[in-house]
């Protein structure tokens, strides 16, 4: 997840004090039944004089503390979706609601730490900063809120951030690579740094994208077990991308993309069904 167009038209508490010195900026809706909902997401680009459509109108409901997997051949509109439900790229058309909020009708400042607070990101790359710690890579989210560290009480904020970051890092193996810059650290190690940093200011909603793609199979497994660990201690609402259908299948519901559009598992079963059955009476 890459892209970023942003242009205008638990059962392990949360932690208030750290989970953004900016304070509320726009609450979320209490009862919300949806933690995150994507409402007829279209998404084109103009290439030159062509219009290249990659979503047509995509429907998509997260529960709270739901775990749910999302699955789909390259170029299905995977990653184009994310974009838009992490809200780094406006979509064409269509709504992405955060806990009951229209997430693109609030101001780019608003949006910004909407997604900030309320979405952890894990990813398939890392996007671990090069020249900064594991534990620096991890309290980052702090550190770019726009109250961030300015003013009386940074110094505290950060040393509680930091604190936090270690706790987390020792809690996943990481106790003694604190310090260590990416460089230093294996595709695993990077994985769980990143994993720390989606998790560092509590947010309710985690979107991990393809993230044991770089990793064997070993390592893989590791990293799905701590974020599954964490998904049940938090309650987290779990948007799982992977290609792996094994993977999937430790989620609660499992949804197809293909050809920019959503499917069930068992619509693509009973296609594939129907596709059997057609071929054999042929045959």
């Amino acid at each position: 997840m890459t892209a970023f167009n942003d242009s205008t038209s638990t059962n392990a508490p949360r932690s208030p004090e750290l989970s953004g010195a900016a304070g509320p900026f726009v609450e979320p809706k209490s009862g919300s039944e949806s933690a995150l909902q994507a409402v007829q997401i279209k998404r084109h680009f103009q290439i030159g004089n062509r219009e290249l459509g990659v979503l047509f109108g995509v429907d998509m409901d997260l529960a709270p503390g739901e775990k749910l997997g999302l699955v789909g051949a390259s170029g299905a509109g995977k990653s184009t979706l994310l974009h838009s439900l992490g809200l780094l790229d406006r979509p064409s058309s269509g709504k992405i609601r955060i806990e009951g909020i229209d997430a693109w009708a609030l101001s780019p400042l608003d949006r910004a730490r909407l997604r900030n607070h309320r979405i952890g990101f894990v990813f398939q790359m890392y996007h671990l900063l090069p020249e900064l710690s594991a534990v620096e890579n991890v309290i980052l989210p702090g550190m770019i809120d726009p109250a961030g560290f300015l003013g009386l009480g940074g110094r505290k904020r950060r040393r509680e951030l930091t604190e936090k970051a270690s706790e987390l890092l020792h809690s996943f193996g990481l106790g003694d690579r604190l310090k260590h810059r990416p460089s230093q650290l294996s595709g695993g190690e990077k994985q769980r740094v990143s994993i720390a940093r989606a998790l560092i200011l509590d947010p309710p909603i985690l979107i991990a994208d393809e993230p044991t793609g770089n990793l064997d199979s070993a390592t893989g497994q590791s990293i799905l077990d701590i974020i599954f660990a964490e998904q049940e201690r938090r309650l987290l609402s779990l948007l799982l991308v992977t290609h792996d259908g094994n993977v999937a299948e430790r989620c609660d519901r499992v949804l197809h993309m293909v050809d920019g559009l959503m499917q069930s598992s068992e619509s693509v079963a009973a296609e594939d069904a129907a596709r059997v059955a057609l071929e054999a009476n042929e045959a």
